[in-house]
């Protein structure tokens, strides 16, 4: 893969605001990824935004975060007390929410590159790194991060019924609210 040469991975920056969001629509379903929590990855201590950039574009990404266990939790939705127990040996976690990839570099290593990164970042940071990954015969992301050495701990039904309906964000699948599609929770230790 000597084109993975030519990317470059960087912290996002103001400027790239509007590609992400445009990736992540295009992706992820209109209204998927809020505008204002997009910009509080900007500036904040504990959430970190990678971005792969060719030619000065933005071509994917990747949100992440370190935070209390009880705060990643309620992430997980339906599967938040479970959660609690099995990580209670945990304070703080790093937490892979998203990646997405512009849909003309899929296939180009571009996700597996974030996925790697990303990992290796939360990694030196915390003793686990959890994520919740869409399950879907159109998405990877479970593989790239089974490849990565993460382990599949339980999937989750319907993990974005709620959310999709309170925020009225139209899946990529789905289509109009509610989105039905099941998650699987990863963890790598």
């Amino acid at each position: 893969m000597p084109q993975i040469l030519s990317y470059c991975l960087n912290f996002v920056q103001k400027k790239h605001l509007p590609s992400i969001l445009k990736i992540c629509e295009e992706q992820l379903g209109n209204g998927f990824l809020a505008p204002d929590l997009l910009a509080s990855y900007l500036d904040h201590p504990s959430k970190y935004c990678h971005v792969v950039l060719l030619d000065q574009q933005v071509i994917g990404f990747s949100l992440m975060e370190i935070s209390p266990r009880a705060q990643i939790a309620q992430k997980m939705k339906q599967a938040e007390q479970w959660f609690l127990d099995y990580f209670s040996a945990y304070d703080n976690i790093g937490y892979r929410s998203l990646t997405a990839v512009s849909k003309e570099f899929e296939g180009k290593g571009v996700a597996s590159l974030l996925v790697k990164e990303g990992l290796e970042f939360l990694s030196s940071k915390v003793d686990v790194v959890v994520g919740d990954a869409w399950k879907s015969e159109h998405t990877h992301i479970g593989s790239i991060l089974e490849r990565n050495g993460c382990q599949a701990l339980k999937e989750v039904p319907h993990f974005w019924t709620t959310e999709s309906i309170q925020q009225n964000y139209h899946c990529s699948f789905c289509g109009a609210p509610p989105c039905e599609c099941a998650a699987v929770i990863y963890a790598r230790f």
